[in-house]
């Protein structure tokens, strides 16, 4: 790694890139409370875009975000009661942007 410069500017590329996701990561869990991280999850039109089902169970959710089934559950119900998404067994439609 010492003797080609390219290389060696590649893999400390690589690792800061790494070291600054895990960084946003432990940033994220640490100080966003839950309810705005899946406000935000659920914001993301690729993966649901508005009035259209898309396949996905709660423990997919769960596990993308890093909390368990039980608590993504009782925060979709909530967002069900107040409008902003449609459940379904195995898959979620938002109606209208949680945030």
């Amino acid at each position: 790694m010492d003797s080609i410069r390219s290389w060696r500017r590649y893999a400390w590329n690589l690792i800061a890139a790494r070291l600054g996701d895990v960084i946003s990561l432990v940033e994220e869990v640490t100080f966003r409370r839950m309810d705005e991280r899946l406000g935000f999850y659920l914001n993301q039109a690729d993966k649901f875009p508005l009035g259209r089902k898309t396949a996905i169970t709660h423990q997919q959710i769960a596990a993308e975000l890093g909390t368990s089934r039980e608590v993504i559950s009782r925060l979709l119900k909530d967002l069900e009661q107040q409008g902003i998404v449609e459940l379904g067994r195995g898959w979620i439609r938002v109606l209208k942007p949680p945030m």
